[in-house]
């Protein structure tokens, strides 16, 4: 039956990815949990035909380089998490949220960030190395440890799309708040806005304090 098929299909395709691979293309439309996780694999490239990444899916492997489509529209939790040698990231347009997917990837240190992502949850909690980004307009929400003991980033300048900043966004699990410095919201935006380096909403609501801030910091 068709049922039988696409369960066949499903545990093929996790012995698909053997350990010893260096470079693999992925032409599946699913890549499931666990399916490289604790593998060599060191260059991924995600064909058009790929939707979908599941959790835990490159977790803790020597993956240095992934090359997404422009399909997957959600990074979730821990699917790139603990990949040491991953250095720099590319995203795509596709891709709307991220979810804890980059947690502790301890080597991390520049994201390229495209207009198309709008929420990005506990994704880069622990990337301490991570300091070279620009955060796009399309970015709407920062929340639950977003950037959690990012000892690297000094200062964070947010686009004109964002909307949401969570009071645990920049906190570590021991609600440690890191280095940051200085917030600044680019003054198009018509939700929020940075004083001193303080963002505040146009309510009159304190949203990010930096816990680091200087006596005084210019807009």
């Amino acid at each position: 039956s068709s049922r039988n098929k696409r369960q066949t299909r499903t545990l093929l395709t996790s012995n698909l990815y053997p350990k010893g691979l260096n470079t693999v293309t992925v032409t599946d439309n699913i890549i499931p949990r666990d399916a490289f996780r604790s593998s060599n694999v060191k260059e991924v490239i995600l064909g058009d035909g790929v939707t979908a990444i599941k959790p835990y899916a490159f977790y803790s492997s020597s993956l240095k380089k992934i090359v997404f489509n422009e399909v997957i529209t959600t990074l979730p939790d821990s699917v790139f998490s603990k990949c040491s040698n991953l250095k720099s990231v590319t995203l795509t347009s596709s891709i709307k949220s991220i979810n804890g997917a980059f947690e502790n990837c301890t080597g991390l240190v520049t994201v390229n960030f495209v207009e198309g992502l709008e929420s990005i949850s506990k994704g880069f909690l622990g990337c301490e190395w991570l300091r070279e980004f620009t955060l796009p307009d399309s970015l709407k929400s920062i929340k639950n440890r977003a950037f959690g003991n990012c000892k690297a980033i000094k200062e964070f300048r947010f686009g004109t799309g964002l909307q949401e900043i969570s009071a645990d966004a920049f906190v570590d699990d021991r609600d440690d708040y890191g280095s940051v410095e200085a917030f600044y919201v680019d003054e198009e935006n018509p939700y929020l806005y940075s004083f001193d380096g303080v963002v505040y909403s146009y309510a009159g609501d304190l949203v990010a304090y930096p816990e680091n801030k200087k006596a005084t910091c210019s807009d």
